[in-house]
């Protein structure tokens, strides 16, 4: 695979998964609270970099 074809294929896929935390962090706002969102979306942030940066 040529890196040309691979710059292009890797900005697309990082595009279709920021729209994709968008919409899905909108759909999920819409059903519970600011506090409760919040709470939920930096907890499970936090759970995955701990997780990732374990050895």
């Amino acid at each position: 695979m040529s890196p040309y074809f691979k710059g292009y294929f890797f900005a697309c896929l990082g595009t279709l998964a920021m729209s994709n935390v968008y919409i899905f962090s909108k759909a999920a706002l819409l059903e519970m609270g600011l506090i409760e969102f919040g709470f939920c979306w930096y907890g499970m942030a936090i759970i995955w970099n701990l997780l990732y940066a374990l050895p």
